[in-house]
C-alpha cells in the first residue's frame, strides 16, 4: 500500500471526487512513484472543517471516528483525480483492521 505524500502549495494537487471530502485538492509531493491506488480518509466530526484549514484543530479523544471514507485513483480522466468508492462505519473499519494482523 502506498501513501499519499502530502506537499505544499509548490506541488502538483490531485482532486477528491464525492463523497465528503467532495471538490478537496490536495497538493502531493512529485516524487518518482506513483500515485497510490486507494486512499482511505478517517472522517470525524471536525475532519472537514480541518482539510479546508478553517481552523486548527488538534486530534483528541472528543474527536471520535464517525466513518472511513475510500477513495480509487482514476487516471482515465485528463487529470487524475480520486473517486469515492464508498464508506465504512468505525466498528466496520475496526473489523477490516483486526483481520490484516
Amino acid at each position: 500500500m502506498s501513501i499519499l505524500q502530502v506537499g505544499d502549495d509548490t506541488d502538483p494537487w490531485i482532486q477528491f471526487v464525492g463523497g465528503p471530502f467532495d471538490g478537496h485538492r490536495q497538493h502531493h509531493r512529485s516524487t518518482t512513484e506513483p500515485l497510490a491506488a486507494d486512499v482511505v480518509w478517517l472522517v470525524t466530526p471536525d475532519s472537514l472543517r480541518q482539510i479546508d484549514h478553517l481552523e486548527s484543530i488538534h486530534p483528541a479523544l472528543g474527536n471520535p471516528l464517525t466513518s472511513v471514507a475510500l477513495y480509487i485513483l482514476n487516471t482515465t480522466s485528463e487529470h487524475p483525480n480520486y473517486m469515492y468508492a464508498g464508506s465504512l462505519g468505525p466498528r466496520a473499519f475496526s473489523d477490516v483492521i483486526a483481520n490484516l494482523n
